[in-house]
């Protein structure tokens, strides 16, 4: 079984434009700070997961695959 990918949310960039929790709403929530917060890694596909972070018009979120590095 494929472990799920890491992400990473830098908070210092992020605006809260709820791009990724319109493209991936079972990966990504707003917290309580109106900031993109995971509420679950496996929740999606990682083509959906890469889509939603490349939607962030600040590049604040970053996936880690297992054994792949940083995308």
């Amino acid at each position: 079984m494929a472990q799920p990918p890491r992400i990473k949310i830098d908070y210092d960039k992020c605006v809260g434009s709820r791009l990724c929790t319109a493209i991936a709403p079972k990966v990504f929530q707003l917290n309580q700070d109106g900031q993109a917060a995971v509420a679950n890694a496996q929740g999606d596909a990682l083509d959906v997961i890469q889509t939603a972070a490349e939607a962030c018009p600040v590049s604040a979120i970053t996936i880690e695959q297992a054994n792949k590095g940083k995308q």
